[in-house]
């Protein structure tokens, strides 16, 4: 198996170190912890199954609890959720 250099770890450190701080400055007015909000992020990239930002009935319907609440959280009612929609139905597993 092939090593990962010194150079690309830093670069890897680095990406997820900035991730962190991203989602400590967004977790404040969330009340959600950094690592939470990293959680969920990553959540809603995968099931952003095109990739555009927004979530639809479809590509929620691969997560149980969103998508029981799905009408409720799209809080401007246009049929998707954009992430701060998600956010606010979002529970990290125990």
């Amino acid at each position: 198996m092939a090593r990962l250099s010194t150079a690309v770890k830093k670069t890897m450190l680095a990406s997820c170190a900035g991730a962190v701080l991203m989602a400590q400055a967004h977790a404040g007015s969330s009340g959600m912890s950094a690592w939470n909000r990293v959680v969920m992020e990553a959540t809603f990239t995968r099931a952003d199954a095109n990739g555009d930002g927004y979530l639809t009935k479809d590509e929620a319907a691969r997560l149980s609890d969103v998508s029981e609440q799905f009408d409720a959280l799209d809080a401007d009612r246009n049929g998707t959720l954009d992430l701060e929609e998600f956010a606010a139905g979002f529970a990290v597993p125990a």
